[in-house]
């Protein structure tokens, strides 16, 4: 059986490190990261909204090589799970893929949103200019939407 782990929050919120972290303390974990696959196609972490429906295949086909390969996958990714549609979007893209993988444990782990998250990200500008982070941050929080206690991903599973 597969485990799954998404990440949910903000730029800055820590999941990439998070995920290291936990990929280092239980080493069966492969961690697919949409910002790296953003890094290896422009050279450097560049948001292009035109490009994310490639970016959502390249990763999700990735996610589904690993399950079927029998991996423990961590997917961290802000844009793939920021509201409840794009949440339940994944859980039934993995849903409608159980029969060629098998049983699939889903978790997710959200990380609060907190002030000073903005200011981590542009500390850590990835290539681009600190300033370029204010606009992508102020479109990405107008439309996020927090896990609550009731919305969890094995609700949704079922």
């Amino acid at each position: 059986m597969s485990k799954i782990i998404v990440l949910v929050g903000l730029p800055g919120a820590k999941k990439t490190t998070w995920a290291k972290d936990y990929q280092l303390a239980n080493g069966s974990y492969k961690i697919v990261s949409f910002d790296a696959i953003r890094e290896m196609l422009y050279g450097r972490y560049d948001y292009r909204e035109k490009d994310e429906e490639m970016i959502k295949y390249i990763g999700l086909s990735t996610v589904s090589k690993l399950i079927i390969s029998k991996h423990d996958v961590i997917i961290d990714d802000s844009m793939l799970v920021l509201t409840r549609f794009q949440r339940a979007y994944l859980v039934k893209f993995l849903r409608d893929m159980q029969p060629m993988f098998g049983t699939m444990q889903i978790s997710a782990v959200s990380f609060p949103h907190l002030p000073e998250h903005r200011g981590l990200r542009k500390a850590d500008p990835r290539g681009l200019p600190a300033e370029h982070w204010d606009s992508v941050f102020d479109k990405m929080l107008s439309i996020y939407e927090p896990m609550n206690d009731k919305e969890t991903f094995d609700l949704l599973w079922r």
